[in-house]
C-alpha cells in the first residue's frame, strides 16, 4: 500500500506543467545628439519606476537634472544619475513619477554638465501616461 502510495505521489508530481519564469523588458528608445544619448522607455507609466540613462562621447561631470512638468504643475523632480563604473561617459538613473488627471502628461527634462570646464545644456520632453 505505501508503494502504491508513493508511486501515485510521483506520477502526480511529474504531472505538473514546469514553472517558467519570464522577466518583463522594458522597450527602450535612443535620443541622440552630438552631445548625449538619451535611453528613455518607450511606454512610460505614471507611478512605475523608469529608468533613464545617459551616454557621452567623452568624461563628463553632471553638475544637474531635473524633470518639470509642462501639461501640469507637478513641482520640480531633481534627477539623481550615478555614474556608471564600467561604461566611462554613462550615467543611469532610476525615476518616479505621480500621476494627475490628466490620462497623458508632458514633462521637460532638463540636464546640465561640464566637458571641459565648459557648461552644456540639453533638455528632452517626454510623455508620462496614467
Amino acid at each position: 500500500m505505501k508503494y502504491i502510495i508513493l508511486f501515485l505521489l510521483l506520477v502526480l508530481v511529474g504531472c505538473q506543467e514546469p514553472v517558467v519564469e519570464t522577466k518583463s523588458t522594458t522597450k527602450m528608445q535612443m535620443i541622440k545628439t552630438k552631445d548625449v544619448s538619451i535611453s528613455i522607455p518607450v511606454n512610460i507609466k505614471a507611478e512605475t519606476i523608469f529608468p533613464i540613462k545617459l551616454t557621452f562621447p567623452d568624461d563628463v561631470t553632471i553638475v544637474s537634472s531635473r524633470l518639470i512638468g509642462i501639461t501640469m504643475d507637478m513641482g520640480i523632480i531633481p534627477v539623481m544619475f550615478n555614474k556608471d563604473d564600467i561604461y566611462k561617459g554613462t550615467f543611469n538613473a532610476q525615476l518616479l513619477v505621480g500621476a494627475c488627471t490628466s490620462p497623458v502628461m508632458r514633462s521637460r527634462l532638463e540636464i546640465v554638465w561640464l566637458h571641459n570646464g565648459q557648461e552644456k545644456y540639453y533638455d528632452q520632453v517626454i510623455t508620462i501616461n496614467r
